[in-house]
């Protein structure tokens, strides 16, 4: 078997928050169907760093990358076609 490439993302919650900690992210795909969903910790144990890039399955191209934001706001950002990287501002907007 194959591995399954994912989309790499990077979330920006602003300068207190670079790495968006406490964000929940998924990939939204055709048909409002959604993916899992995954939370940025800042590590969850002694010693412990978790990456500030998720990396989320695409088995079929997504559409669109939906974040709830620490704070409770929820944005909704369309991937590119043939994205393979991502970064998001607290806006929902693909940064550099």
């Amino acid at each position: 078997t194959h591995a399954q490439p994912g989309l790499r993302v990077k979330l920006n919650a602003g300068p207190a928050n670079p790495t968006g900690v406490g964000a929940r992210l998924r990939l939204v795909f055709e048909e409002n169907k959604t993916g899992p969903a995954r939370l940025i910790t800042a590590g969850s144990g002694y010693w412990s760093q978790d990456s500030a890039t998720q990396i989320l399955a695409t088995a079929t191209a997504p559409t669109h990358l939906e974040v709830t934001w620490p704070g409770g706001n929820t944005t909704l950002t369309p991937v590119p076609e043939g994205a393979k990287a991502m970064s998001v501002d607290r806006e929902g907007k693909i940064v550099p």
